[in-house]
């Protein structure tokens, strides 16, 4: 399902593609990056590297969403106890850029300043040239504040797709009790079929069940 469907629906944006997706995200909300932890049973080895700050074992999903809820770039299985900004500096988008291979000729001049393409990230994030992130929060000026206001409405967007992946398979929500080894690729095959029920229209079903703010881990009978 990973192989095939990929290249179908999560290819990598083309130059006209990504110039479609810079207009629906300036027209709706923008676009942004962000992470999320998926309860994960402890791996027999380096399973102190999974456990995060929340204070329970998990994998990290880092995505790039669209202005259609969909995933257009997206690394999953990075040990829970990594930061977004670390695991977005080693993630293949991350070199992408650090490389200066971002999409490079698609700028907008604003102001009389050449605005390249930008990732919108929370403060987790460093401010880069290809990345932005909210002023912080001391002593914010006016329009400061007002940045903030619309940079965070832009970050909604990878909210929104997290929540929709969530609520159409709920099994993201609670512990995923499969090897470590074999997680990545149900994860991705989790958001490759996402895209293609964002593709033909596929209602996203009732939230029935409210994610827990804190999540308690069920008791580990074995690792894996």
């Amino acid at each position: 399902m990973y192989k095939v469907l990929t290249p179908i629906y999560a290819p990598k944006p083309s130059t006209n593609e990504m110039k479609d997706i810079i207009n629906g995200f300036e027209t709706i909300w923008g676009g942004s990056i962000d992470g999320c932890h998926i309860p994960i049973l402890p791996p027999t080895e380096y399973h102190t590297d999974f456990y995060n700050w929340k204070q329970w074992h998990s994998v990290l999903l880092q995505a790039v969403v669209d202005y259609r809820y969909r995933f257009i770039d997206f690394d999953v299985g990075w040990p829970g106890k990594y930061h977004d900004a670390w695991v977005f500096e080693h993630s293949q988008i991350g070199r992408t850029i650090a490389q200066g291979r971002f999409y490079p000729e698609l700028t907008k001049q604003i102001d009389g300043v050449d605005v390249p393409v930008v990732l919108v990230g929370d403060a987790a994030y460093a401010l880069s040239k290809n990345r932005m992130k909210p002023y912080p929060e001391a002593k914010l000026t006016p329009d400061q504040r007002a940045f903030n206001f619309i940079q965070s409405r832009s970050r909604m967007v990878v909210e929104n797709a997290f929540g929709r992946l969530k609520n159409r398979w709920r099994c993201l929500i609670k512990r995923n009790d499969s090897k470590t080894s074999n997680l990545q690729y149900i994860i991705c095959a989790f958001i490759l079929l996402h895209n293609f029920c964002e593709a033909w229209g596929d209602p996203v079903p009732q939230d029935d069940e409210d994610e827990p703010e804190n999540y308690i881990q069920p008791p580990v009978v074995q690792y894996l």
